[in-house]
């Protein structure tokens, strides 16, 4: 049981997920969230390469196997020559490591996880959902028990526009605050991971989300009085125009 999400937006990607896994009954916290950023040792040893390549990965499912994939997701990158190389890659490990376990398991038996990721690099980004092995493209995607609360939160918020990385990182707080408090298996901390086309990449600091959660708190607190004051039945149809 868990949240995870991802959004394109005007400059960049950003991935979000709680930590709270329910097993065997049991909680407990544990990161679901991971962001690799270069540069990188090149393959000859003789420098460092792909400054600007990023990629962050979320999963929900069977664990392991979501940190198989996830383990596997920055060497199948890391030395690529643009941004579809790398969506490439990542695809086509993806597809082998199905491949690889469907042949250990028993037949119908082997996991099958949904994967949220972005990739970016040369001033471009790219956001892909997993379903098992079948990778597409998108520009929007969460996974988890509290899915249906995120996509009603950003069909509302986000629209048909598309926001900036700072808007996107509220609203990405926003869900994982909203999850955690009404969906039953949302829970512990809240990780979000950023790619910038034009900027270094990487996980927002725990302090900044702790602190805008507070401030989304307070704003939801004030936005219900709001609502709840406009609808006055008292109040005229010309009245409430004119307002």
């Amino acid at each position: 049981m868990t949240i995870i999400a991802g959004f394109k937006c005007q400059d960049g990607v950003v991935l979000c997920s709680d930590t709270q896994e329910t097993s065997e009954g049991a909680k407990r916290n544990v990161t679901k969230l991971q962001c690799f950023q270069g540069p990188v040792i090149s393959q000859d040893r003789q420098g460092m390469v792909n400054a600007d390549l990023g990629l962050a990965i979320c999963g929900a499912g069977y664990g392991p196997f979501i940190d198989k994939i996830t383990s596997q997701a920055w060497d199948a990158v890391r030395h690529v020559s643009d941004i579809w190389e790398a969506s490439e890659r990542v695809e086509s490990m993806i597809k082998e490591t199905y491949q690889e376990f469907g042949r250990i398991y028993q037949m119908g038996a082997c996991p099958q996880v949904d994967l949220i990721y972005g990739i970016t690099k040369g001033g471009a980004s790219r956001l892909f959902q997993a379903i098992g092995p079948v990778v597409n493209e998108t520009t929007y995607a969460s996974d988890g028990i509290g899915s249906y609360l995120a996509n009603f939160l950003t069909t509302r918020m986000r629209g048909d526009g598309w926001l900036t990385i700072r808007q996107t990182i509220i609203l990405a707080a926003y869900i994982l605050f909203q999850a955690k408090e009404h969906v039953e298996g949302c829970g512990g901390d809240s990780h979000i991971a950023v790619l910038r086309e034009s900027e270094s990449s990487g996980m927002v600091d725990f302090r900044l989300i702790q602190h805008l959660t507070e401030y989304l708190k307070s704003a939801d607190h004030y936005t219900g009085e709001m609502l709840l004051t406009a609808a006055d039945f008292s109040i005229s149809d010309s009245d409430a125009s004119d307002g």
